[in-house]
């Protein structure tokens, strides 16, 4: 079931709502039960086959948690981790294993071919990773069946993220005592980024997709000739899809939960204002930095270790990032040129050059070399998206023959010539609105804000109070408006479904 279909907005979702709210007035166990079962039929509504995979995985770590708490033996912890990883191998790597070990010598077998991705799978499994490694730190004791089970299933989170430790959200699980209007300022801010998200996600990134898949195509047809301006339309029209796609939906799921009263983290903070590599990776995909970083990057050594230690941590980080994004070499390549620019980076930030640009005394100095290395950050960002697009080398090496041999001329067999002349303004337009403005939650706290001192005395009287009290119904009426308008029309899966 898709956040953006009719099915979720006008059967589910409101179901799941009323159910909860009347439920939690009598009992908070009882309410969080209902959602467990409502997350249960989101992700049967897919492929029902697939609830017997994570009962069970939901299951056996739940048992695996109380036997590491109860041994603090390293014994248990392994098998968890090694049982957890050999589902999501078997799953998403085995039929990329073959191929690669074999080289195309022997036929793949059919029961690898019919091997179908369980829609979250990644998700689901590192975030119970985070679970038995935390529990055997002993920083989270042993959680209930149910508790684990709903952590792990909550639909708003469940298919696509952010991946959600339990230190996120196991306090505000078993929280009893709410403040009066707490779940009424939750569903508030909830539906403020429920809408923007699925804005971005129906009216952009769905835009965007018919003409970033034309020049793909384009692309990977080997009769016919790729020119210079396919490739600097195609690359950052996908970059622009990708980032309005996931951020749209990372923004749907912490509205969700709010709905809920239930707060998830931030996975994504304006990942395209990043001046440097290492600032892009703190922005993007927070979630998924976060657990390479604490339970790969760290406990491997991280800066501790020396700068060659350190670089090569870096890689091994990188590479596990690229393989967890697909089983393709293009994404292994992709994550190890974003490791590599990440490691170029921090000994960059070494440098004596470096610290004195960024602290100069000159207010221009420091804007040129802000806008440089923004410049250069989201120029290397936008041509590995081609890495994370392409579905073979061929289209890859399309795109690079394109931009260094800078040729204008020649046929064009894409059936719409004004994609030539109607993407560009559109892509200028969208990279400024991502570069300058700001994100669904900064936004959301303009709004709150600007109700909050218009609410009420004399401000409240005059045309700008009258504006900052209609500014939140307005932008979410506009953004409901228009985007389930266009569900009609496209209704596409998100692309970290892949994922």
């Amino acid at each position: 079931m898709l956040f953006n279909s009719y099915a979720f907005l006008f059967a589910f979702l409101p179901a799941v709502l009323v159910g909860f709210h009347l439920l939690h007035a009598k009992s908070r166990r009882l309410a969080l039960a209902w959602i467990t079962f409502s997350s249960l039929v989101f992700y049967g509504y897919w492929d029902v086959r697939y609830l017997a995979l994570v009962l069970a995985s939901i299951g056996v770590n739940c048992g695996l948690g109380y036997l590491i708490a109860r041994e603090r033996s390293r014994r248990w912890l392994i098998v968890g981790v090694v049982a957890n990883l050999a589902v999501i191998a078997w799953y998403k790597y085995s039929l990329f294993a073959f191929v690669t070990l074999t080289q195309g010598a022997f036929e793949t077998p059919d029961f690898l071919k019919g091997i179908v991705l369980p829609l979250g799978i990644s998700f689901f499994t590192f975030q119970q990773i985070a679970y038995l490694v935390n529990v055997w730190r002993g920083q989270e004791p042993p959680a209930r069946l149910e508790t684990h089970a709903f952590i792990v299933l909550f639909f708003p989170h469940l298919i696509a993220g952010p991946i959600v430790l339990y230190e996120n959200i196991v306090a505000q699980v078993k929280r009893v005592r709410f403040r009066p209007g707490y779940f009424s300022a939750c569903f508030r801010v909830g539906v403020l980024l429920f809408s923007i998200g699925l804005f971005k996600k129906v009216v952009i990134a769905d835009s965007l997709a018919p003409f970033v898949n034309q020049i793909f195509d384009f692309a990977a047809n080997p009769d016919y000739e790729f020119l210079f301006p396919d490739a600097v339309l195609g690359a950052p029209a996908y970059a622009l899809q990708l980032y309005f796609d996931f951020s749209g939906y990372c923004d749907m799921a912490m509205g969700l939960a709010l709905m809920f009263g239930l707060k998830l983290p931030m996975n994504f903070n304006s990942p395209y204002q990043a001046t440097s590599m290492i600032d892009f990776w703190r922005r993007w995909h927070m979630t998924l930095s976060s657990f390479f970083k604490n339970y790969v990057y760290i406990p491997l050594g991280g800066s501790h270790k020396g700068v060659q230690a350190q670089v090569l941590f870096i890689l091994i980080v990188f590479f596990l990032t690229g393989l967890w994004h697909g089983a393709a070499w293009t994404f292994i390549v992709w994550g190890l040129l974003h490791g590599v620019l990440v490691a170029l980076n921090h000994l960059w930030a070494r440098t004596s050059i470096r610290q004195r640009l960024t602290t100069a005394e000159s207010s221009s100095i420091r804007l040129a070399y802000r806008s440089i290395s923004w410049a250069l950050t989201m120029t290397a960002v936008t041509a590995l998206w081609v890495l994370f697009r392409a579905d073979s080398w061929a289209t890859v090496k399309k795109f690079a023959l394109a931009i260094v041999e800078f040729r204008f001329t020649g046929p064009h067999p894409i059936p719409d010539l004004n994609i030539y002349y109607t993407l560009p303004p559109v892509i200028l337009l969208l990279f400024l609105c991502c570069g300058l403005l700001p994100n669904s939650l900064q936004i959301a706290r303009l709004l709150r804000r600007r109700a909050a001192t218009t609410g009420s005395g004399a401000s409240s009287m005059g045309v700008k109070g009258y504006c900052g009290r209609l500014a939140y119904p307005l932008v979410v009426a506009f953004c409901l408006y228009f985007a389930i308008a266009s569900i009609g029309h496209v209704n596409s899966e998100f692309l970290y479904f892949n994922f």
